[in-house]
């Protein structure tokens, strides 16, 4: 998965969640939350040949943003 820029809440992002879905719309659920200079993530907990959509949401002492646009993706998410 790649996404450039998720944010979205300025350029004071502290950290990022990751969220899957098995449908892209509903069913979100959080995968990680990685720091802010974390740009990629191996998600290890899948299902073979199954189709996964992931987004982002960049968070800071201020909140969240609103959910990066969807991507579908294999094991490797990558965001700048």
């Amino acid at each position: 998965m790649e996404d450039r820029d998720p944010g979205l809440i300025g350029p004071d992002e502290t950290a990022y969640r990751l969220e899957r879905s098995l449908d892209g719309t509903s069913g979100w659920a959080e995968v990680a939350t990685v720091g802010q200079n974390v740009t990629s993530y191996s998600d290890t907990d899948l299902v073979p040949s199954t189709t996964y959509f992931y987004r982002v949401v960049a968070l800071n002492s201020g909140g969240e943003s609103s959910p990066s646009p969807t991507v579908t993706g294999g094991n490797v998410c990558r965001w700048l």
